[in-house]
């Protein structure tokens, strides 16, 4: 699903104006933006939680010729689905917990 396809789904089940769910999208997006930037996590409950993981430098290996290259230490983002989500795609429970 595209974001374009994310407003105008929302905008259909909600009865509001796109450009109105365009504002919201783009400002949750801000704010987790924002929150992983200072506090390095952002949960949403009964979707899930987001986690800034510190990933540390390592040597690698070119997969055409073999040669170590060196990736240098960087944060990452990490999601993990809430408990609700896993159920329900495991085909229990439903997703409204």
């Amino acid at each position: 699903m595209t974001k374009e396809d994310l407003i105008i789904r929302v905008s259909n089940e909600a009865g509001v104006s796109k450009a109105c769910v365009k504002r919201v999208i783009e400002s949750v997006n801000e704010a987790l933006i924002s929150e992983l930037c200072d506090t390095g996590k952002f949960v949403i409950h009964g979707v899930g939680r987001f986690n800034v993981k510190h990933r540390a430098a390592r040597t690698m290996r070119n997969p055409q010729n073999g040669d170590p290259i060196e990736v240098s230490a960087r944060k990452a983002v990490t999601f993990s689905a809430s408990k609700s989500i896993k159920d329900r795609l495991n085909g229990g429970g439903n997703a409204e917990s």
